[in-house]
Protein backbone atom coordinates (compact mmCIF):
# COMPACT_ATOMS: atom_id res chain seq x y z
CA UNK A 1 0.00 0.00 0.00
CA UNK A 2 1.36 3.41 -0.94
CA UNK A 3 0.14 6.93 -0.20
CA UNK A 4 0.08 9.85 -2.62
CA UNK A 5 2.63 12.64 -2.29
CA UNK A 6 1.57 14.69 0.74
CA UNK A 7 2.66 18.10 1.94
CA UNK A 8 3.70 18.40 5.55
CA UNK A 9 1.37 21.08 6.90
CA UNK A 10 3.21 20.96 10.22
CA UNK A 11 6.14 22.75 8.58
CA UNK A 12 4.08 25.78 7.60
CA UNK A 13 4.57 28.95 9.67
CA UNK A 14 1.59 29.66 11.91
CA UNK A 15 2.47 32.96 13.53
CA UNK A 16 1.15 36.44 12.77
CA UNK A 17 -0.87 37.37 9.70
CA UNK A 18 0.61 34.47 7.70
CA UNK A 19 -0.68 31.99 10.25
CA UNK A 20 -4.12 33.60 10.14
CA UNK A 21 -4.27 33.44 6.34
CA UNK A 22 -2.95 29.89 6.28
CA UNK A 23 -5.62 28.72 8.72
CA UNK A 24 -8.32 30.61 6.83
CA UNK A 25 -7.46 29.83 3.20
CA UNK A 26 -5.12 26.90 3.51
CA UNK A 27 -3.61 27.12 0.04
CA UNK A 28 -1.75 30.44 0.20
CA UNK A 29 1.45 28.91 1.50
CA UNK A 30 3.03 25.57 0.84
CA UNK A 31 6.16 23.79 1.94
CA UNK A 32 9.03 22.89 -0.36
CA UNK A 33 8.97 19.27 0.81
CA UNK A 34 6.64 16.38 0.01
CA UNK A 35 6.42 12.94 1.58
CA UNK A 36 5.17 9.54 0.47
CA UNK A 37 4.88 6.38 2.54
CA UNK A 38 4.67 2.69 1.64
CA UNK A 39 3.36 0.00 3.99
CA UNK A 40 4.19 -3.65 3.27
CA UNK A 41 2.88 -6.70 5.14
CA UNK A 42 4.80 -9.95 4.89
CA UNK A 43 4.37 -13.35 6.51
CA UNK A 44 6.95 -13.97 9.22
CA UNK A 45 9.03 -17.15 9.48
CA UNK A 46 7.44 -17.50 12.94
CA UNK A 47 4.11 -19.32 12.81
CA UNK A 48 1.07 -17.10 13.18
CA UNK A 49 3.06 -13.86 12.89
CA UNK A 50 3.15 -11.08 10.30
CA UNK A 51 5.83 -8.44 9.71
CA UNK A 52 4.93 -4.84 8.85
CA UNK A 53 7.37 -2.50 7.10
CA UNK A 54 6.81 1.23 6.65
CA UNK A 55 9.15 3.21 4.41
CA UNK A 56 9.45 6.89 3.56
CA UNK A 57 10.37 8.69 0.35
CA UNK A 58 10.79 12.44 0.15
CA UNK A 59 11.02 15.14 -2.50
CA UNK A 60 12.23 18.69 -2.17
CA UNK A 61 11.81 21.72 -4.42
CA UNK A 62 15.10 23.38 -5.37
CA UNK A 63 15.93 26.46 -7.42
CA UNK A 64 17.64 25.84 -10.79
CA UNK A 65 18.35 28.63 -13.29
CA UNK A 66 15.57 30.94 -12.07
CA UNK A 67 13.14 28.03 -12.01
CA UNK A 68 12.37 25.29 -9.53
CA UNK A 69 12.34 21.54 -9.84
CA UNK A 70 11.60 18.59 -7.59
CA UNK A 71 14.32 16.15 -6.65
CA UNK A 72 14.60 13.27 -4.15
CA UNK A 73 15.69 14.02 -0.61
CA UNK A 74 17.11 11.59 1.97
CA UNK A 75 14.89 9.11 3.74
CA UNK A 76 13.60 10.42 7.08
CA UNK A 77 13.86 7.50 9.53
CA UNK A 78 12.11 9.52 12.26
CA UNK A 79 9.06 9.93 10.02
CA UNK A 80 9.08 6.17 9.41
CA UNK A 81 9.12 5.60 13.18
CA UNK A 82 6.23 8.02 13.74
CA UNK A 83 4.12 6.34 11.07
CA UNK A 84 4.89 2.91 12.53
CA UNK A 85 3.76 4.10 15.98
CA UNK A 86 0.50 5.41 14.50
CA UNK A 87 -0.01 2.09 12.73
CA UNK A 88 0.53 0.18 15.97
CA UNK A 89 -1.85 2.46 17.88
CA UNK A 90 -4.59 1.79 15.31
CA UNK A 91 -4.30 -1.87 16.28
CA UNK A 92 -4.78 -1.11 19.95
CA UNK A 93 -1.23 -0.54 21.18
CA UNK A 94 -1.16 2.21 23.81
CA UNK A 95 0.76 5.34 22.84
CA UNK A 96 3.29 5.00 25.68
CA UNK A 97 4.10 1.41 24.73
CA UNK A 98 4.26 2.30 21.02
CA UNK A 99 6.90 4.94 21.78
CA UNK A 100 8.93 2.38 23.75
CA UNK A 101 8.71 -0.24 21.01
CA UNK A 102 9.43 2.19 18.15
CA UNK A 103 11.71 5.02 19.35
CA UNK A 104 12.81 7.83 17.07
CA UNK A 105 15.84 6.99 14.97
CA UNK A 106 17.86 9.67 16.76
CA UNK A 107 17.09 8.08 20.13
CA UNK A 108 18.70 4.74 19.39
CA UNK A 109 21.91 3.38 17.96
CA UNK A 110 21.23 2.51 14.34
CA UNK A 111 22.98 -0.65 13.18
CA UNK A 112 23.47 0.07 9.51
CA UNK A 113 24.35 -2.67 7.10
CA UNK A 114 27.88 -2.75 5.70
CA UNK A 115 27.74 -3.31 1.97
CA UNK A 116 30.30 -3.45 -0.83
CA UNK A 117 29.96 -3.77 -4.59
CA UNK A 118 32.20 -6.54 -5.96
CA UNK A 119 32.95 -8.21 -9.29
CA UNK A 120 32.90 -4.85 -11.12
CA UNK A 121 29.48 -3.99 -9.73
CA UNK A 122 27.84 -7.28 -10.74
CA UNK A 123 27.40 -8.51 -7.16
CA UNK A 124 26.75 -6.96 -3.78
CA UNK A 125 28.06 -8.23 -0.45
CA UNK A 126 26.35 -7.26 2.81
CA UNK A 127 27.50 -8.17 6.31
CA UNK A 128 24.92 -9.88 8.52
CA UNK A 129 22.68 -12.88 8.76
CA UNK A 130 20.53 -13.66 5.75
CA UNK A 131 17.29 -12.98 7.67
CA UNK A 132 18.56 -9.55 8.67
CA UNK A 133 19.78 -8.73 5.16
CA UNK A 134 16.47 -9.98 3.69
CA UNK A 135 14.62 -7.37 5.75
CA UNK A 136 17.15 -4.64 4.93
CA UNK A 137 16.95 -5.31 1.18
CA UNK A 138 13.15 -5.32 1.27
CA UNK A 139 13.11 -1.97 3.06
CA UNK A 140 15.70 -0.56 0.64
CA UNK A 141 13.53 -1.56 -2.34
CA UNK A 142 10.54 0.13 -0.73
CA UNK A 143 12.50 3.31 -0.03
CA UNK A 144 13.66 3.44 -3.66
CA UNK A 145 10.13 2.99 -4.95
CA UNK A 146 10.89 -0.29 -6.71
CA UNK A 147 7.84 -2.44 -7.46
CA UNK A 148 8.13 -5.85 -5.76
CA UNK A 149 5.72 -8.15 -7.58
CA UNK A 150 6.43 -11.28 -5.54
CA UNK A 151 8.90 -12.81 -3.11
CA UNK A 152 10.08 -16.28 -2.17
CA UNK A 153 11.41 -16.05 1.36
CA UNK A 154 12.35 -19.72 1.49
CA UNK A 155 14.76 -19.14 -1.43
CA UNK A 156 15.51 -15.49 -0.51
CA UNK A 157 14.42 -14.05 -3.85
CA UNK A 158 12.59 -10.79 -4.58
CA UNK A 159 10.79 -10.58 -7.93
CA UNK A 160 10.90 -6.95 -9.01
CA UNK A 161 9.80 -4.94 -12.01
CA UNK A 162 11.14 -1.51 -12.78
CA UNK A 163 8.22 0.83 -13.02
CA UNK A 164 9.59 4.28 -12.36
CA UNK A 165 7.39 5.51 -9.49
CA UNK A 166 9.71 8.38 -8.56
CA UNK A 167 8.01 10.99 -10.71
CA UNK A 168 8.01 14.70 -10.07
CA UNK A 169 4.78 15.08 -8.03
CA UNK A 170 3.98 18.39 -9.73
CA UNK A 171 4.75 17.63 -13.39
CA UNK A 172 4.34 13.86 -13.45
CA UNK A 173 7.72 13.47 -15.16
CA UNK A 174 10.24 11.02 -13.83
CA UNK A 175 13.24 12.45 -12.03
CA UNK A 176 15.16 9.43 -13.36
CA UNK A 177 14.21 10.08 -16.98
CA UNK A 178 17.67 11.46 -17.70
CA UNK A 179 19.28 8.08 -17.05
CA UNK A 180 19.68 5.97 -20.17
CA UNK A 181 18.76 2.74 -18.40
CA UNK A 182 15.36 4.06 -17.34
CA UNK A 183 14.61 5.49 -20.80
CA UNK A 184 14.80 2.13 -22.51
CA UNK A 185 11.32 0.83 -23.22
CA UNK A 186 12.26 -2.76 -22.47
CA UNK A 187 13.30 -1.77 -18.95
CA UNK A 188 9.64 -1.22 -18.10
CA UNK A 189 8.59 -4.73 -19.14
CA UNK A 190 11.43 -6.94 -17.88
CA UNK A 191 11.14 -8.69 -14.56
CA UNK A 192 14.25 -9.22 -12.48
CA UNK A 193 15.05 -11.50 -9.57
CA UNK A 194 17.16 -10.31 -6.68
CA UNK A 195 18.65 -13.41 -5.08
CA UNK A 196 20.50 -13.63 -1.77
CA UNK A 197 22.92 -16.35 -0.70
CA UNK A 198 24.52 -16.67 2.74
CA UNK A 199 28.23 -17.43 3.01
CA UNK A 200 30.17 -18.99 5.87
CA UNK A 201 31.66 -15.70 7.09
CA UNK A 202 28.36 -14.00 8.11
CA UNK A 203 28.11 -12.27 4.75
CA UNK A 204 25.26 -12.33 2.24
CA UNK A 205 25.94 -12.14 -1.49
CA UNK A 206 23.27 -10.53 -3.69
CA UNK A 207 22.86 -11.19 -7.42
CA UNK A 208 20.45 -10.01 -10.12
CA UNK A 209 18.87 -12.60 -12.42
CA UNK A 210 16.45 -12.33 -15.32
CA UNK A 211 13.02 -13.95 -15.40
CA UNK A 212 14.56 -17.19 -16.74
CA UNK A 213 16.83 -17.40 -13.69
CA UNK A 214 19.93 -16.60 -15.75
CA UNK A 215 22.37 -13.78 -15.00
CA UNK A 216 20.75 -10.47 -15.98
CA UNK A 217 22.46 -8.15 -18.45
CA UNK A 218 25.32 -6.13 -17.01
CA UNK A 219 23.73 -2.69 -17.35
CA UNK A 220 20.52 -3.35 -15.38
CA UNK A 221 22.46 -5.49 -12.89
CA UNK A 222 24.78 -2.61 -12.05
CA UNK A 223 21.87 -0.13 -11.84
CA UNK A 224 19.82 -2.33 -9.50
CA UNK A 225 22.73 -3.22 -7.22
CA UNK A 226 23.88 0.42 -7.12
CA UNK A 227 20.42 1.43 -5.88
CA UNK A 228 20.66 -1.16 -3.11
CA UNK A 229 24.24 -0.25 -2.29
CA UNK A 230 23.36 3.45 -1.89
CA UNK A 231 20.70 2.51 0.65
CA UNK A 232 22.67 -0.17 2.53
CA UNK A 233 26.22 1.18 2.63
Amino acid sequence: METDWAESRAKLPEEGIRGLLTKTLGFLYSTSELDKFRARVEKSPEDGMMEVYISHRGMEEVAVDQNTRWQPRPVDADLEAKMMRRFAMRFGVEEKLAKQLVPDAGAKEVQAARAALVDEGLALEVNGTIEKVWRQVGLALDRKGVVVEDRDRSAYIYFVRYLDTSEDPKTGKSWLSSLAFWRKKESFTNQFRIRMEATEDNTVEIYVLDRDDDDAAEEPTREILKLLYDELK
